[in-house]
């Protein structure tokens, strides 16, 4: 008796809008057997269906949103996983030749181009190294900061020229 008291109480404040729509003869007979076992009216049951597919439209307006927000953080991780791989092959780039005056002196003059060509592409070779060693936690000093079998020849003649 009290929950018919406050049902009506809660319907009295309430201010619904009459909406005139047609439904077919099954949706009727649907609305009006969810009606008498849930001991609703059919307005009621339609209420609760409108709110329900409400939510649920939100829901997944919300789902499809977060959707796009996985994808777009996807792309930006997989750019930001390729420039940290750039940053750290030219730091090691960057070290090759800062130590290089340490591991095999100072030219005595100018390199010509197909000397710096070798040294860049030992300094490659160092970065591709110093990457895998980020990669697989290699301590530094395990890196080959000596010249490689052959370089030191071409390295030492382009000294001398």
């Amino acid at each position: 008796m009290a929950a018919k008291k406050t049902q009506a109480k809660e319907k009295a404040k309430r201010k619904f809008m009459p909406i005139p729509t047609a439904l077919s003869q099954a949706q009727l007979d649907d609305i009006d057997t969810i009606a008498k076992a849930e001991g609703l009216s059919r307005s009621e049951v339609i209420r609760r269906a409108v709110e329900a597919f409400a939510s649920n439209y939100k829901t997944d307006q919300l789902d499809q949103r977060q959707i796009q927000l996985e994808k777009r953080m996807k792309t930006m991780e997989t750019a930001l996983r390729a420039l940290l791989v750039k940053s750290i092959r030219l730091n090691g780039q960057v070290l090759y030749f800062a130590v290089l005056p340490y591991t095999h002196g100072l030219p005595k003059q100018k390199l010509s181009a197909k000397g710096f060509q070798l040294l860049y592409e030992k300094s490659a070779h160092f970065a591709s190294q110093f990457l895998e060693s980020k990669a697989t936690s290699k301590l530094p000093k395990d890196l080959d900061f000596a010249e490689q079998e052959g370089a030191g020849d071409e390295q030492g003649s382009e000294k001398s020229e």
